[in-house]
C-alpha cells in the first residue's frame, strides 16, 4: 500500500483533516534497519502498514474499499485487511471460467490504480458444484476444475482453503476445519501437560 495513494483516498472520501493528519503523522518517519556483523543500514519507507498495529486492519479495509464495490453477475467480493475472497457461481464450468477470468482482469486493473496487485502465487481456487441439484450421494467436486488466471499465470487449484482462520473444503462438510481444530487442541493439551509436569 502506497501512502500517497492512501492519503489521496482520504481526500476523495472527504475524511476530516484531524483523522487524515493523525494517520499521516503515525506513518511518517518510519525506517527499516538491517544489522549484521559487518554493517548496519537504515532505509526510510513510505509503503505498507506497520505489522501488528491496531489501525493496520482499518487502513487495509479503507484502501481497497472502491474495489469492493465492483459489480458483476453472480459475483461476491469480500475483504478483510489484505485478504480477499472472491465467490463466483454459474451454471457451467465454462461460464464459470469465462466470468471469473474476466472479473479477475477488472479486479487486477482496479487494484493497479491503487498501486496494489494480486499475487497469483498466493491465490488459491476452490471449485465445487451444487449437490442439491444432483441429488444425495452425487459428487460435489467438478470432474475438471475451472482453469483460472491472473496476469496469464494459472491460479493453484485446491480441495480446501483457509480464509480468516476457517478451513473450507470442496464438500462443504467442515471435516478439515474440525480436524485442524482437533490437532491444535491436542498440541495445546500436550504443551500444557508438559508445563504441569515440570512444576
Amino acid at each position: 500500500m502506497d501512502w500517497s495513494v492512501l492519503l489521496k483516498l482520504f481526500d476523495d472520501y472527504g475524511v476530516p483533516g484531524f483523522h487524515k493528519n493523525f494517520i499521516f503523522y503515525y506513518l511518517k518517519d518510519r525506517t527499516v534497519s538491517y544489522v549484521n556483523d559487518a554493517l548496519k543500514t537504515d532505509k526510510e519507507y513510505c509503503k505498507g502498514c506497520p505489522q501488528g498495529s491496531v489501525i493496520d486492519p482499518t487502513i487495509w479495509n479503507f484502501c481497497p474499499n472502491s474495489v469492493l464495490s465492483l459489480e458483476g453477475q453472480n459475483i461476491y467480493l469480500q475483504a478483510f485487511a489484505d485478504d480477499q475472497a472472491l465467490v463466483i457461481w454459474d451454471r457451467t464450468r465454462r461460464l464459470l471460467e469465462n466470468n471469473t477470468n474476466s472479473f479477475l482482469i477488472i479486479l487486477s486493473e482496479n487494484l493497479i490504480t491503487l498501486e496494489l496487485g494480486l499475487s497469483p502465487e498466493k491465490c488459491q481456487a476452490l471449485t465445487y458444484r451444487d449437490f442439491s441439484s444432483y441429488g444425495p450421494g452425487k459428487a460435489t467436486v467438478l470432474e475438471r476444475p475451472a482453469i483460472l488466471h491472473i496476469n496469464n499465470k494459472t491460479i493453484k487449484k485446491t480441495t480446501s482453503i483457509k480464509y480468516l482462520g476457517i478451513h473450507i473444503d470442496a464438500r462443504l462438510n467442515w471435516t478439515i476445519h474440525i480436524q485442524n481444530l482437533h490437532s491444535r487442541a491436542m498440541i495445546s493439551t500436550k504443551n500444557f501437560n508438559q508445563v504441569i509436569k515440570n512444576n
